[in-house]
């Protein structure tokens, strides 16, 4: 028996533009460490602002041109987490406590996998994102421009206002993680 049904993932789903630019996402996640790790920081930026843009518009393209995929349902989540834990753990350290990393590490690992959880588990909730997982994206998004431009300027108090917000995307993951396991069974 196979795991997921053979309708699950279509041909034609592989190349909607919402789904190339969750790959690209991906494929751009390592380079964008490198660079800022490094200091190569006009790259890192533009780097940056793309992948943080291009999360905003594969949605939005998505639904306005009924891209929608059972493909990018799945790959719009996972290149967030990689985009997202990828640049905690390496970056993040410089200004977030060990707690705060662990903790959205555990998170983003919880979220990717409540959509296996529920396949697996057969609860047949609706699996999708809600307000408080766009609420962490953006606050864990806004941190990491902060970041970035604490790279190149020193300002007061920048690493208590990024561990504020940091603090309160992750309160709004485990508000997410709480919907996603209350969310009712589909009818």
């Amino acid at each position: 028996m196979a795991l997921l049904p053979k309708y699950y993932l279509k041909k034609k789903d592989l190349l909607t533009l919402p789904n190339l630019l969750s790959l690209t996402r991906i494929i751009l996640t390592p380079f964008i460490v490198y660079f800022w790790l490094h200091q190569f920081l006009k790259i890192t930026g533009i780097l940056l602002v793309f992948c943080l843009t291009s999360d905003f518009f594969d949605g939005l393209i998505a639904r306005k041109f009924n891209q929608i995929s059972n493909l990018g349902k799945v790959l719009d989540p996972i290149a967030d987490k990689i985009f997202i834990v990828s640049l905690i753990v390496t970056v993040g350290t410089s200004y977030l406590s060990p707690l705060q990393v662990s903790l959205i590490v555990i998170l983003e690992f919880l979220l990717a996998f409540s959509p296996t959880l529920n396949f697996i588990l057969q609860l047949n909730r609706k699996v999708g994102s809600n307000f408080f997982g766009k609420t962490k994206m953006t606050l864990e998004s806004l941190a990491l421009v902060l970041m970035f431009f604490g790279s190149f300027q020193d300002w007061n108090n920048l690493e208590k206002i990024i561990q504020t917000i940091i603090w309160l995307a992750i309160i709004s993951a485990f508000a997410s993680l709480i919907a996603h396991l209350a969310t009712p069974a589909a009818s």
